[in-house]
């Protein structure tokens, strides 16, 4: 993935309160924009982010979870914000788990969408160990103007301990070249 940062992180699991797809995500070019596109727009127009409760940063995160047989196909699709532990589901609203575990985090900034349309055909394409349990984005709260904006995607893979140690081969081979 040329002009991305990649990292290898642990991530502990958190809760994201926001609004989900009416159906799932299917991952094509003219789906994906148009599913995950009511969502955006609806989370923006109606400042959805006002009223989630309990906050914990002023990010905004994008949430694939429930991928049906571990395809990759479609996932369920959620916007909104990080959130405390405790904190309660506003009517409306759903919430979503992030599971812990490791995590391949990209990082890009460009313009949106085409950054992050770039970065998820690189991610399709690749041929990387995927859990297919959570996979998220994070925004920083300039993504509300729909300007150039920071992005990271976290996706969830699974790595055997050789293949950690083989991390830089790994990239080289299954990412930046697919």
């Amino acid at each position: 993935m040329e002009n991305h940062n990649l990292r290898i992180i642990n991530v502990e699991s958190f809760k994201v309160i926001g609004i989900t797809s009416e159906n799932s995500c299917e991952f094509n070019e003219l789906v994906f924009e148009d599913t995950c596109g009511k969502v955006w727009r609806k989370f923006i127009l109606e400042r959805v982010s006002e009223n989630i409760p309990d906050k914990i940063d002023s990010k905004v995160y994008a949430v694939y979870y429930d991928y049906p047989e571990m395809t990759g196909s479609q996932a369920r699709y959620l916007v909104g914000s990080k959130v405390a532990p405790d904190a309660e589901v506003p009517e409306g609203m759903d919430c979503v788990t992030i599971k812990g575990g490791t995590y391949l985090k990209v990082t890009t900034f460009d313009k949106v969408p085409e950054c992050h349309t770039d970065t998820w055909k690189k991610i399709w394409s690749s041929h990387m160990a995927r859990t297919y349990k959570t996979d998220f984005e994070v925004y920083d709260a300039d993504i509300q103007r729909w300007r150039s904006a920071n992005m990271d995607v976290f996706i969830g893979i699974s790595l055997s301990a050789s293949q950690l140690e083989e991390l830089p081969e790994y990239i080289q081979n299954n990412i930046t070249n697919p």
